[in-house]
């Protein structure tokens, strides 16, 4: 149950799923062409200046000099795709960025670069 609605979701793996439609094929993706985004603190990074789309790869900013992504954690107010995107006049810089830990009625403006 969400928010008072009764929510019946489904999960499969694709190779389950795919025989269950006719003519079927599968296309195997390299994890160069995408970022997976299983929730809006992932959706943060992909939306952000840590990464870009080169010749239809992504691409990682070279002026990140850690090899790892900042570690973030987004408050339930951010759980929603809807209230996640409401919250941010744009998405902040995040390329110096170590970890971030929000928590509560909070707004993100626009310029704004996350250290």
């Amino acid at each position: 149950e969400v928010d008072g609605v009764k929510v019946l979701q489904l999960e499969t793996a694709a190779g389950a799923a795919i025989r269950f439609f006719d003519h079927a094929i599968g296309i195997n993706v390299p994890r160069s062409r995408f970022l997976p985004v299983k929730a809006t603190s992932d959706l943060q990074l992909v939306q952000s200046d840590l990464y870009t789309l080169v010749d239809g790869f992504v691409t990682r900013n070279s002026a990140r000099t850690d090899p790892s992504n900042p570690s973030i954690e987004l408050g339930p107010e951010f759980k929603k795709v809807g209230s996640f995107l409401g919250r941010f006049k744009s998405i902040p810089s995040i390329v110096e960025l170590d970890s971030l830990k929000v928590s509560g009625d909070v707004w993100f403006g626009s310029g704004i670069v996350l250290k």
